[in-house]
């Protein structure tokens, strides 16, 4: 009879603990089965009925409880009254009936995690000893908005004993926050040192970090790994104060002597080959880079967290120069050891350490992919996203179907048809931002293919080409046309970009003139995988004058090694840069200490790039442009077809501080152009940990 009497006490007590958590929570909760491994609870019946008022149990009496190795008798348990709107609902009586059984529990141990809007969650609950089996067959919890009232609940049979340990608040652990992001441009590595495209842009932006970053909001520089910075009265040393506790991802400390090892490997063509010009402007560089980073150069260590960098020569340009397209800082104590010709050989893909916000999770793949997943030491912050990823995606055909399944979120290219534009423009789920363009879409001849020496081939070229109607069907009439890079108002020249009209009968009058040989095939070599279209009008106009073209399409590797490195093209169509600022793409693309993709440095030339970027005064700068573009309008080692502002796609989900404050476009229209503080591709440096995404 104790026994029996035992189990009946356990029994009241596990109800009115189910009965407390259920009020607690605020929710409705149907319990049919209660689920305990090894045991067997039986509901004869339950009836629920949804009011929108809370439960109130005036009293509750129960007369002994059981202790280990006593006894347990319920004699009685009573619920009085429970109210309801308009009436009184009164529990006349609940019997425990008698279990001939008695169980023994050595240990038993509940932890509850309250969490909002779910119910209580058992950890771990251990029972030695059950004479008898318990089936369990469901147990539904459900979220409502309003009380229940349960007006009668007879159990017959439980043979469960519960204590309750304590109870601990949690968060609710939430999805997680995955951004995808396609690239087109297939690349061969995530070296660092060694990079020129678009998805090394976002990789190093995100798993590195710079001493100061380009803002696009606040239209100036702002702090990154330097909390402040210095520029002497006479402007020959820039002085750089870093932030400290600052960590690289292995969690030691960057130090200025990560800055310097940086710098210095980028300025030694062994481990950098197209860092060297860039950094041209520190005191003694280019000797250092002569002997492949020997002797001394004008990059300071003052102490442990500052870094001074003395000039060649008095200028207004390092700040751009040391903090925009190169470098992200990199730790020595990683490197340091690496000798300077195996930088390349290291394993990047698989050990990638920087101090950006992101790291890198899954190992970077050639011409398939990656992934980066949170930083909770970034010296900025915890970042709001979990993991980003990046996925190779080479047509536009796939990237729209991609956008429309949800399968990415945006693209690290924005290019796509005009039609497919549309539907984004149409549709709530995504938007499409503009940024100012600085990007010119252009053919370049090899200046050493001997067809295109006589500059009459050149002007009929592009006067054979109707760029209006290119832009117009092709680039959803978004771009300008332009016969030079010089946008910038201090050095532009409007007339210049009106020569060259669309003149079919012009352009044969030319190639007369200059003795054009008809059977003359001119191969373009571009990495515009998905314009086919595009280049297939461009054939058919120049084929009206008497030039044959053909379109060679490569991976970005292949392009960039023809281009920069060998030189073997007659014709190349790629991006070319067309800045606030021109100096920094002379210097990479026309100089002759540069690689000279187009092989049209000459000495001339090279004074005058000199002549600019050593100039103290807007004014005496622009003397020098403006020389520069008069050459070029004659010369023309672009033909450009237009330049573009950049339309970016993206889903709503994805929060990006910068694209995110566009009004929502509802047509071509009324796409919001974003101004931007050096170039369009600056926006994605701006605070990726407060990227976020809506899971919901």
């Amino acid at each position: 009879m104790l026994q029996t009497v035992r189990g009946k006490k356990w029994l009241g007590l596990a109800i009115a603990l189910v009965a407390l958590v259920a009020l607690a929570c605020g929710t409705r909760e149907v319990v049919k089965e209660v689920e305990v491994p090894g045991e067997t609870v039986v509901v004869e019946k339950e009836v629920i009925r949804e009011v929108p008022v809370e439960v109130v149990v005036e009293k509750e009496v129960v007369k002994e409880v059981m202790v280990p190795g006593e006894t347990m008798v319920v004699e009685k348990e009573v619920v009085k009254e429970v109210m309801v709107p308009g009436e009184t609902v009164v529990v006349e009586k609940e019997v425990v009936k008698e279990v001939p059984v008695e169980v023994v529990v050595e240990r038993e141990v509940v932890k509850t995690v309250e969490v909002p809007g779910q119910t209580v969650v058992v950890e771990k609950e251990v029972v030695r000893e059950v004479p008898v089996e318990v089936v369990v067959e469901k147990e539904v919890v459900k979220e409502v908005p309003v009380e229940v009232v349960v007006e009668k609940e007879v159990v017959k049979t439980v043979e469960v004993v519960k204590e309750v340990e304590k109870i601990v608040e949690v968060e609710a652990a939430g999805p997680e926050k995955h951004l995808r992001m396609r690239f087109k441009e297939a690349i061969a590595h995530i070296n660092p040192f060694d990079s020129l495209s678009r998805p090394h842009s976002w990789a190093w932006n995100l798993m590195g970090s710079r001493l100061i970053f380009p803002d696009d909001k606040a239209m100036q520089w702002s702090p990154d790994l330097a909390q402040r910075w210095e520029v002497s009265e006479d402007a020959t040393s820039y002085t750089f104060y870093l932030r400290k506790g600052a960590k690289f991802h292995d969690g030691e400390e960057v130090t200025a002597d990560d800055v310097v090892f940086t710098f210095r490997s980028y300025l030694n063509p062994e481990a950098s080959p197209r860092g060297p010009n860039l950094l041209s402007l520190i005191k003694g560089a280019e000797a250092f880079t002569a002997a492949n980073g020997q002797g001394d150069v004008g990059i300071v260590k003052v102490d442990d967290y500052t870094v001074r960098f003395d000039q060649e020569f008095p200028n207004a340009l390092f700040l751009d120069k040391c903090c925009n397209s190169t470098p992200i800082i990199m730790p020595e104590h990683v490197l340091g050891n690496v000798a300077p010709a195996e930088i390349a050989n290291y394993p990047w893909s698989r050990e990638f350490i920087g101090s950006g916000p992101f790291m890198l999770d899954v190992p970077f793949v050639a011409d398939r992919g990656w992934s980066m997943r949170k930083n909770p030491d970034y010296f900025f912050g915890e970042p709001r996203l979990d993991k980003i990823s990046f996925e190779f995606i080479e047509t536009r055909d796939a990237t729209f179907v991609a956008m429309q399944r949800g399968e990415i979120h945006g693209s690290s290219y924005p290019t796509l048809t005009e039609e497919m534009y549309q539907a984004f423009v149409t549709d709530p789920r995504f938007n499409v931002i503009g940024i100012k363009g600085s990007i010119m879409r252009s053919f370049m001849f090899n200046n050493n293919y001997e067809p295109a020496q006589d500059l009459r081939v050149r002007h009929a070229f592009l006067m054979a080409i109707d760029r209006q109607a290119l832009i117009d069907a092709y680039w959803q009439g978004n771009g300008d046309i332009i016969n030079t890079p010089f946008q910038n108002p201090l050095y532009h020249i409007p007339e210049y970009d009106s020569r060259y009209p669309y003149n079919p009968a012009k352009a044969r009058e030319l190639l007369a003139e200059a003795g054009w040989d008809e059977s003359t095939v001119i191969e373009n070599k571009s990495y515009y995988v998905d314009r086919e279209d595009f280049f297939s009008a461009i054939q058919a106009m120049l084929a009206e004058v008497g030039i044959q073209m053909k379109t060679t399409m490569q991976q970005g590797p292949a392009w960039v090694e023809d281009f920069y490195n060998k030189h073997e093209f007659d014709l190349v169509f790629a991006g070319f840069g067309a800045p606030f600022d021109p100096d920094g793409w002379l210097i990479a693309q026309m100089h002759s200490s540069a690689q000279d993709g187009g092989q049209y440095a000459n000495p001339d030339l090279d004074a005058l790039i000199d002549k600019g970027r050593a100039a103290t005064t807007p004014a005496a700068r622009g003397e020098a442009y403006a020389m520069i573009a008069e050459d070029f309008i004659d010369r023309m080692p672009f033909l450009p077809i237009l330049r573009q502002n950049e339309w970016w796609y993206k889903a709503n989900v994805w929060h990006q501080p910068i694209l995110s404050e566009a009004r929502q476009a509802t047509s071509f229209s009324t796409i919001q152009i974003l101004p931007v503080f050096l170039n369009a591709g600056s926006w994605h440096k701006y605070h990726p940990e407060r990227w976020d995404l809506d899971v919901r």
